[in-house]
């Protein structure tokens, strides 16, 4: 689990996006795969000019499914 904490430019607020990597280690203790898992809607996206306002207006519609 990691977390990445950034200011954009020209903002004092501190921006958080959040994520987690998956590990796969072999016999021999080497990494053999690793891939990495975030949500960029989650920070990055809400804080753009423009798209995040839209995307702001939109989120209460999007309709999850499981």
């Amino acid at each position: 689990y990691m977390t990445y904490d950034f200011k954009m430019l020209g903002r004092s607020k501190t921006m958080a996006s959040y994520g987690i990597s998956q590990i796969k280690i072999n016999d021999q203790q080497k990494i053999i795969f690793q891939q990495d898992y975030w949500d960029p809607a989650n920070g990055l996206y809400r804080s753009l000019p423009i798209f995040g306002g839209v995307y702001k207006w939109i989120l209460p519609f999007k309709k999850v499914e499981s």
